[in-house]
């Protein structure tokens, strides 16, 4: 009878150790949570208060984008026209295009536009515009030199929309 007594003492004690020792786990792990609340409860209102002075200048950069937006989508359909209906009765110059072109790059080097709103626009064909008539041995060389130029913009944007459309 002592024996079993004993027995179960000592099963009761280790009972009471593990009880114990969950009861610190608990508590533990009590702790770390409240000290979690208690960050977010710090970092919650700060981010509130950043947000909100952050917000006019969210609102100002989305404006600036969308404005941007609109010169490169006009300048994009302006060029897609004037790429579509060159020839040699235009009154628009090669030189001309290609300040078109190069004004529509920079647009797009301060406002990198998403392809995905501005690839419909772009020419269904991959052969650069027509070339308008020029006189001379001077203007044919001159002409070469801007078709090359045209052709190298061109590669790129296909190679853009390609990029694109693979995606």
């Amino acid at each position: 009878m002592k024996k079993v007594r004993e027995d179960v003492n000592y099963k009761i004690q280790e009972l009471r150790q593990d009880i114990e020792k969950e009861i610190a786990n608990v508590r533990t792990e009590f702790a770390c949570l409240i000290k979690k609340v208690d960050i977010i409860c710090d970092v919650v209102p700060r981010f509130a208060k950043l947000y909100e002075s952050m917000s006019p200048q969210i609102a100002q950069l989305s404006t600036t984008e969308n404005k941007n937006f609109m010169e490169v989508f006009t300048m994009l359909k302006e060029l897609k026209t004037l790429s579509s209906t060159l020839a040699s009765s235009s009154l628009l110059s090669y030189e001309d295009l290609i300040n078109k072109f190069s004004k529509f790059e920079a647009l797009l080097v301060q406002q990198p536009t998403p392809l995905s709103r501005i690839s419909t626009l772009l020419p269904t064909t991959d052969a650069p515009p027509a070339s308008p008539g020029v006189q001379g041995e001077k203007g044919k060389s001159k002409v070469r030199r801007l078709e090359a130029k045209m052709r190298k913009w061109w590669e790129r944007c296909f190679l853009l929309r390609s990029q694109h459309q693979n995606q």
